[in-house]
């Protein structure tokens, strides 16, 4: 079994994996079929020194015959895309004032 968790928000999605001795299996989580995975209003990245830099962790494990292994971690965070290319506009012109 694949587990994992994304946190803030103990969103918790698992799934069953068959495996021979020696197979290499990809295990996807599509959120058409795990809804929970989908994080409404997630709390925005900000950019040092326009806001909190927001961060999700999603930590992904495998359990076999009632072992655990050793957890991975993945780090994300989601970025209003409309505010980023304005600050890049803000700091392009802020520096292309300040050489000429």
């Amino acid at each position: 079994m694949v587990k994992g968790t994304i946190t803030p928000g103990n969103i918790t999605f698992s799934q069953e994996v068959d495996l021979q001795a020696g197979e290499t299996k990809t295990v996807k989580f599509d959120k058409r079929y795990f809804p929970q995975m989908v994080v409404n209003n997630p709390k925005l990245w900000w950019p040092n020194g326009y806001g909190e830099p927001h961060l999700y962790t999603c930590r992904l494990e495998v359990v076999h015959e009632g072992k655990t292994s050793k957890p991975k971690n993945s780090v994300s965070a989601y970025a209003n895309i409309h505010t980023i290319k304005r600050m890049a506009y803000f700091i392009y012109t802020s520096t292309a004032s300040r050489s000429s």
